[in-house]
């Protein structure tokens, strides 16, 4: 591997933790803002929750691994959710800057050189791994509903039992936290198609 692809690579790294590392400042007034009707507890799991999964995020950009690309990747995904969420009915300062934050993001985790990073966090000595392009039509149809399909999984019960539909919450949990892992799968079994290299 040559300078310059190590340099990508770890630009593209520190990229990422800058920009999960400043989501609380960009993002989290916008969700607080957002969660504030709900009632107390519901408003306090949910708080919790995106806490949470904030600290998953950013804890997995310490640690490259192949299953802590599929993290980010996921992660960033649901970010794009999370600002659909939050935004209003106007167009704000605070809300151009959170959407940029995790367009940023999103854009970042999805790279090249970050996906070679994390895959070659389990390298063997002197050995290079490098991660395989997805198919066409996977990184432009499959791989974009299955994270749509994902994200809704994972948060609809949550907000829907926070919201006090307990039955309809209950079986959304339930459905949407199957949908979420396989979708979890499937994208973890994408990120580990890679080739190795060995040198001579």
């Amino acid at each position: 591997m040559n300078d310059v692809s190590q340099r990508n690579e770890q630009v593209a790294l520190w990229a990422l933790r800058a920009l999960w590392l400043a989501l609380p400042i960009t993002l989290g007034p916008l969700l607080a803002t957002k969660l504030d009707p709900v009632d107390l507890p519901g408003r306090s799991v949910l708080s919790v929750g995106l806490w949470l999964l904030w600290g998953l995020g950013f804890f997995s950009t310490l640690l490259p691994r192949p299953a802590t690309l599929t993290v980010v990747r996921f992660g960033s995904a649901a970010l794009i959710g999370l600002v659909i969420f939050a935004a209003g009915s106007t167009l704000d300062a605070s809300l151009v800057a959170g959407a940029a934050n995790v367009l940023a993001a999103l854009l970042v985790s999805a790279s090249a050189p970050l996906g070679g990073v994390f895959v070659d966090g389990v390298s063997y000595g002197d050995e290079r791994r490098f991660l395989l392009r997805a198919p066409a039509l996977v990184a432009t149809l499959l791989r974009p509903l299955a994270l749509i399909v994902g994200v809704a999984g994972l948060f609809t019960g949550p907000w829907l039992l926070a919201n006090q539909h307990l039955i309809s919450g209950l079986i959304f949990l339930v459905a949407g936290w199957l949908l979420f892992a396989l979708v979890v799968r499937s994208l973890h079994q994408l990120n580990r198609r890679w080739v190795v290299l060995v040198p001579a």
